[in-house]
């Protein structure tokens, strides 16, 4: 690395803590998250944030490999990491609630066309008998009043 990209960095970091000194305080979250339990799914460590408690903190727990149970750690949420989280929860929630009415609409549109498509069916059925009924009527007219069989006698 050369000087100046080292000196770069260094001012990159320095705006960084000035504009939000979270992200440096305390590092040693990062490092208790990463010593955390391996147990789920993915691997991931297990991290804790009860929101809705009545004490309106956002402590942050992490569950304890050796008994299994949540350990509360010193660290705090910031109140806009859990705002932002929310908002793009409810959004998300909104987005799925939308696209299930919308499949519900579909739905009911393809039963309502597959309705009238048996209804056209019932339709041409008829149409195809009433057809049939006025060639007949048709043909006993141009004969006279008589049918094709005594037409021959």
């Amino acid at each position: 690395m050369t000087v100046m990209l080292i000196k770069l960095i260094e001012d990159v970091v320095r705006t960084a803590q000035k504009i939000c000194p979270c992200i440096f305080d305390k590092r040693e979250l990062f490092k208790m998250i990463q010593k955390g339990p391996k147990n789920s799914a993915v691997g991931d460590p297990c991290i804790y944030i009860y929101p809705n408690r009545h004490d309106h903190s956002l402590a942050v727990y992490i569950k304890d490999a050796k008994t299994g149970r949540k350990k509360k750690t010193d660290f705090v949420l910031p109140l806009w990491i859990w705002n932002n989280t929310s908002a793009l929860l409810k959004r998300r929630n909104e987005l799925a609630a939308k696209v299930g009415r919308e499949t519900a609409e579909s739905r009911r549109q393809e039963d309502r066309v597959e309705k009238l498509s048996s209804q056209v069916k019932l339709v041409k059925k008829e149409v195809f008998s009433i057809r049939k009924d006025l060639q007949s009527i048709a043909t006993y007219l141009k004969t006279g009043g008589r049918t094709p069989i005594h037409a021959n006698h």
